[in-house]
C-alpha cells in the first residue's frame, strides 16, 4: 500500500490496495490529513515522525502504527516514509505500508512461548538451547541468505547440562558461545534442509530429525524443536529443545525421565495447570495451587470447568472463554475458585495432527495482589470520609459558636433569682461543649485539627501520659511501660500524642473486662529498613483481641463495636487522621483471643533537635469592658451578630461586613476609628489572609484576628494564614473572644 502526502500531511494519493486492507476506496482518503486515521494513543509518535520524515530527504527507519479501518476498527501497519519533496517529478513524500496485524500477534505469541520454556530449561533431560542473533537477520532475506547469515552471527547464549553433555561438554556453561555450526555442520545437506523446512514454516518446527556429530566425532541422530523469535522484521534468537533418538531404548528411557521431571515440577509450580476435553470437562490437573484449596488432582478429572471457575467480571462467562480455546483462540480473564483469586490463562490443546482437542489453562493466585489493592482502595476510601467529616464538623463549628456565645450572653443576663433558668443555660453550654469536643474528634480524623509540631522526647511524653493513663484504668489492669532511649526525639504534638495514647488505652481497658496487662513501649525503627526514619510506639493488650473483619473497619467515624451509649467510634478515627497529620502511619495487629497492638509510627528527628520544655499556655482573660471599634468580618449571619452583642455588650463599637470585599469598603469607610479586623479565614469573595494582603498594599497596619471552624494552623484552611497573626478557633467562646480583642485593642499605651 502507498500512500503519498504533501508538506501538511494531506494525502494526495492512495493505491487500490489500500481498499482491500483497510476497506477505503482510495477516493476516500484523498484531501484528508493523515492522522486523521491514526489512533489516537499513536497520534503524537506519528506527528513526530511525519514531522521528521518531512524535514530529512530520504528513507527513514519503518515505524508500525495503527490505522483505522472503514469499518472503524484498526490496523497495524508497517510504514516506510521516503522524502521526495525535493525531487520535482514527485514533490511529496512517499509512504510505503503493509499490514502486520496478524504478523504482530504471531509476534507476541512467540514471546509468551519464549517465557514458557525458559522455566523448563535447566530440569529437563532434554536439550534445551538459546541461540542470539547478532545482528539480528532481515527476515525479508532470501531464506538462503539467511540461512548463510545465520551461520556468520548465531551463537548460543543459554543451554542447559543435557545439551552440554550432546555436544560432549561437562557443564552447561562449557557450551555458551558455541556457533551454529558446531550443532549443524553446514557442509551437510541435511542441515541446510533442516533450516529450510524451519524458515518456510514460519521459524517454528517441530519433532524435525537431524544427524550431527557429537563433541566425540561420533554421529547421532536428533528430534528438534525449533522456534524463531523476530522483532520488527528482524530474527533476533532461536529457542530449540533436542532430544537423542539414537538409540530407540535409550531415548525411551530418556523421554520417560524427561516426562517424570516435568511432571514434579508442573505439580510443585506455584499455580494450577489443567487440561479439559472439547466437552469442557476436566481431563488432567496439576500444581502446587491445587492443595492451598484442599483439592486433589483426581477430584477434578470429569468435573465441568465451571463448576470450579467463577469469573470475577460479570460480563465475562469462564465457558464462554473456554469454547474460544476450542476456537483456536487464547483468552485471559481473572476468576475466583474457593474463595481464591486467580489470572487465569487459556488456549487451545492441540493434538499432533495440529487440531484442537481441548483447552489448557493455567492460573496464577493473585489473591495477595488483590488484597493489598483493597487496602489501598480502603486508604482512599478513608481519606474521602476524612474530607467530608472536616466539612461536616466546620459547619458544626460555626453552629456551636452561636450557640455558646449565645449561652454565655444570655447568662450574663439573667437575673440572679432564676436558677432553673441558670441551670438550663447550663445544659445548653454543657451539650455544645460536648459537640465541642465531638468536632475536636472529627477534625483530628478529617486531618484538620490544629497542630503544634515541635520535637519532644519520647520518654517525657510517655510519661506525662502515664499519669493519666493509670487514674483511667481499674485495679485489675496493669499497665507496664517500657522507657526508650533516653535521646530519642520524635517531631509531634505532645498533646495530640497523649490524647492517642489515652484513646488506645481506654480501648484497651474495655478489651479487659476481667482484668489483664497495657504494655507501652517506643523503639527507633531508623534502621529497621523503613524509608524514613520513624519512632515507633506500640500499645499492647491482653483483651479479647478482634476479628479480621472489625480490623478492616477499625478505622472508620463512628464504628464501634461497645453497646449503644458506650462509645461514640471516633477515638480510632480521630487517632487515624492525627497520625496521617503528623506524616506518621498507624497499624492495628489483633486476631480473636490473643489481645490487639496499636503501632503508631511518628517522624524521628535527629538527636540534636532543640527539646520544647512543657508548659500550659495561659488562656484568654475575659474582659469587663474595652473601648475601641472592632470590625467583624464573617460570613455566617448568627456568627457575626453574635459577636456584635457580645462585644457592643463590653464596651466596643462594631462594624459588620459580610464577607471579604466588604470588609475593605467598610475599613477605608472607617479607616481612622477601627482599632481590630476580626476576619473569618474563608469567606466568599475574599478570604481573611486576601483581606489582610490587599490592606499590606496600600500601606495600611492595623491588628488582625482571624478565626476558622475549618483547621486552624495545620490544617487545610488556614495554609494562607502566616505564623504570628492570632487565631481563634471555632466554636469560640464569650471568654476566648473577648480576652484576645483586650490583648489586641486595650493594650496600655506605658
Amino acid at each position: 500500500m502507498v500512500l503519498v502526502l504533501d508538506a501538511a500531511e494531506t494525502i494526495l494519493y492512495a493505491t487500490p490496495a489500500l481498499e482491500r486492507v483497510l476497506g477505503y476506496a482510495p477516493e476516500e482518503l484523498i484531501g484528508a490529513n493523515t492522522l486523521e486515521f491514526v489512533h489516537a494513543d499513536d497520534v503524537e509518535r506519528v506527528a513526530r515522525f511525519l514531522a521528521v520524515q518531512m524535514a530529512t530527504p530520504g528513507i527513514a527507519p519503518p515505524i508500525e502504527m495503527r490505522f483505522r479501518e472503514a469499518q472503524g476498527g484498526y490496523r497495524l501497519l508497517e510504514v516506510v516514509g521516503n522524502n521526495l519533496m525535493g525531487d520535482p517529478r514527485v514533490g511529496a513524500l512517499v509512504l510505503n505500508a503493509r499490514d502486520i496485524t496478524e504478523w504482530d500477534a504471531t509476534r507476541r505469541a512467540l514471546r509468551e512461548s519464549e517465557q514458557r520454556y525458559r522455566a523448563f530449561v535447566e530440569r529437563s533431560s532434554e536439550g534445551i538451547f538459546r541461540f542470539e542473533l547478532e545482528p539480528p537477520v532481515p527476515t525479508s532475506l532470501p531464506i538462503d541468505d539467511q540461512i548463510t547469515q545465520w551461520y556468520e552471527c548465531a551463537r548460543l547464549a543459554e543451554g542447559n547440562t543435557a545439551l552440554a553433555r550432546m555436544l560432549g561438554r561437562e557443564a552447561a556453561t562449557d557450551v555458551i558461545g558455541m556457533r551454529l555450526a558446531d550443532m549443524l555442520p553446514p557442509d551437510d545437506p541435511a542441515s541446510w534442509q533442516f533450516l529450510r523446512t524451519f524458515a518456510s514454516a514460519g521459524f517454528h518446527v517441530t519433532d524435525a530429525q537431524t544427524r550431527e556429530r557429537n563433541g566425540d566425532g561420533s554421529e547421532r541422530w536428533y528430534r528438534n524443536n525449533l522456534l524463531g523469535v523476530t522483532d520488527h522484521g528482524l530474527m533476533v534468537r532461536m529457542w530449540g529443545l533436542k532430544r537423542d533418538v539414537t538409540h530407540h531404548e535409550v531415548a525411551d528411557e530418556l523421554v520417560q525421565q524427561s516426562e517424570s521431571r516435568l511432571r514434579r515440577m508442573l505439580q510443585q509450580a506455584p499455580a494450577i495447570l489443567w487440561t479439559t476435553d472439547a466437552s469442557l470437562r476436566f481431563t488432567s490437573a496439576t500444581g502446587s495451587g491445587l492443595s492451598a484449596l484442599g483439592v486433589e488432582p483426581q477430584d477434578l478429572v470429569g468435573v465441568p470447568i465451571g463448576d470450579r471457575f467463577r469469573a470475577i467480571d460479570r460480563q465475562l462467562d469462564v465457558l464462554e472463554a473456554h469454547r474460544a480455546a476450542l476456537r483456536g483462540e487464547s483468552r485471559q480473564y481473572e476468576a475466583e475458585w474457593a474463595g481464591r483469586s486467580f489470572c487465569v490463562h487459556v488456549q487451545p490443546l492441540r493434538g499432533e495432527d495440529g487440531a484442537v482437542t481441548g483447552t489448557i489453562g493455567v492460573a496464577l493466585d493473585i489473591t495477595g495482589q488483590r488484597r493489598l489493592e483493597q487496602l489501598s482502595v480502603q486508604s482512599q476510601k478513608m481519606d474521602a470520609v476524612g474530607q467530608l467529616t472536616g466539612g461536616i464538623a466546620h459547619d458544626f463549628n460555626n453552629l456551636l459558636t452561636v450557640i455558646l456565645t449565645n449561652a454565655e450572653l444570655l447568662a450574663a443576663d439573667l437575673p440572679q433569682n432564676a436558677p432553673e433558668a441558670a441551670s438550663d443555660l447550663g445544659e445548653i453550654r454543657g451539650a455544645a461543649q460536648r459537640g465541642s469536643e465531638i468536632v475536636k474528634k472529627l477534625l483530628g480524623f478529617g486531618r484538620r485539627e490544629m497542630l503544634s509540631l515541635r520535637a519532644h522526647r519520647v520518654n517525657d511524653i510517655l510519661e506525662r501520659g502515664g499519669e493519666t493513663i493509670r487514674q483511667l484504668l481499674p485495679p485489675g489492669i496493669t499497665v507496664e511501660m517500657e522507657a526508650a532511649d533516653p535521646g530519642l526525639i520524635v517531631h509531634a504534638d505532645a498533646t495530640a500524642v497523649e490524647q492517642m495514647l489515652v484513646n488506645l488505652v481506654t480501648n484497651a481497658r474495655d478489651a479487659m473486662p476481667n482484668g489483664g496487662t497495657v504494655t507501652i513501649s517506643a523503639r527507633s525503627l531508623a534502621s529497621a529498613g523503613h524509608a524514613a526514619a520513624v519512632v515507633e510506639i506500640a500499645v499492647a493488650d491482653s483483651g479479647v483481641g478482634m476479628t479480621q473483619d472489625v480490623l478492616e473497619h477499625a478505622f472508620e467515624p463512628f464504628f464501634t463495636t461497645k453497646a449503644p451509649g458506650e462509645g461514640s467510634g471516633l477515638g480510632l478515627a480521630m487517632i487515624y487522621g492525627l497520625v496521617k497529620q503528623h506524616g506518621g502511619t498507624v497499624e492495628l495487629r489483633s486476631e480473636p483471643g490473643a489481645g490487639t497492638t496499636a503501632f503508631l509510627r511518628l517522624p524521628l528527628m535527629h538527636a540534636g533537635a532543640v527539646v520544647s520544655e512543657n508548659g500550659a499556655d495561659r488562656g484568654p482573660q475575659h474582659s469587663n469592658g474595652g473601648a475601641g471599634t472592632v470590625l467583624v468580618a464573617e460570613d455566617e449571619t448568627a456568627i457575626r451578630a453574635a459577636a456584635r452583642r457580645l462585644l457592643e455588650g463590653n464596651g466596643y463599637r462594631v462594624i459588620e461586613a459580610a464577607d471579604g470585599a466588604e470588609a475593605l469598603e467598610q475599613f477605608q469607610a472607617h479607616e481612622q476609628d477601627v482599632s481590630l479586623i476580626i476576619c473569618d479565614v474563608v469567606m466568599p469573595r475574599l478570604g481573611g489572609p486576601e483581606v489582610l494582603d490587599a490592606l499590606r498594599r496600600r500601606g495600611k497596619s492595623v491588628p488582625f484576628l482571624f478565626m476558622s471552624g475549618h483547621s486552624g494552623r495545620g490544617g487545610a484552611a488556614a495554609d494562607a494564614v502566616e505564623p504570628g497573626i492570632p487565631f481563634l478557633h471555632k466554636p469560640w467562646t464569650a471568654t476566648e473572644l473577648l480576652g484576645l480583642v483586650r490583648r489586641l485593642v486595650d493594650v496600655d499605651p506605658t
